[in-house]
């Protein structure tokens, strides 16, 4: 049993830093776009705000939390229509080499929105919301944005392949094993982000 488990931990490690190793380019490429974007957004609202309010959440879960009326379906429904757009539009965007480009802009354009919105939860909230900023909605909303950063990865390496060989590799699994942690992270924060539901009003 216990030869068993420690195959089983390395088989799961080699397949993790071979994943990492195959697509290492597109996730630090993709990576460093996201998070430049990120900080952009957070820098422009801090420092150019011109009257941001409530309303101007780009993220509507946001929206309602500020009014105490967020709910599990409310988060599932709201992520699971943008997730799927964002990864449709990789795809689609991955079908040319000349498209990747195209790929990287939208990317830039969603992070530098999350940016924005933590840039005006702190801007309204100040540090009093330090705590879900920075280890709820924070964490959360960054470990969705690797997993889609992982899976754009696959679909730029596919067209680079394509390109190169004429041939795309199967990556099925690969796709399969992100979509299902794609599904829990959503999940956990249809769980998680309802509990503070009141938070922003208390903050107030």
């Amino acid at each position: 049993m216990k030869t068993r488990s420690i195959r089983n931990k390395y088989i799961i490690s080699s397949y993790i830093s071979n994943f990492f190793r195959t697509y290492a380019f597109y996730i630090i490429l993709l990576l460093t776009l996201a998070l430049l974007s990120v900080f952009t957004g957070i820098f422009s609202v801090t420092k150019y705000n011109g009257g941001l309010t409530q309303n101007d959440f780009f993220d509507k879960i946001l929206i309602y939390l500020c009014n105490g009326n967020l709910s599990f379906w409310n988060v599932f429904f709201n992520r699971l229509f943008y997730v799927l757009l964002i990864i449709f539009f990789a795809f689609l965007t991955s079908q040319n080499k000349f498209l990747i480009i195209v790929n990287c802009i939208g990317l830039v354009i969603v992070c530098y929105f999350l940016g924005m919105d933590i840039g005006i939860i702190f801007n309204i909230f100040a540090l009093r919301a330090i705590i879900f900023t920075l280890l709820i909605y924070s964490v959360l909303m960054l470990a969705l944005l690797l997993i889609i950063i992982l899976i754009d990865a696959v679909f730029c390496k596919r067209i680079q392949e394509f390109s190169k060989y004429g041939m795309i590799c199967n990556r099925r699994n690969c796709i399969i094993i992100l979509s299902i942690l794609l599904i829990i992270t959503i999940l956990l924060q249809c769980i998680i982000f309802p509990l503070f539901n009141n938070v922003f009003i208390l903050l107030e």
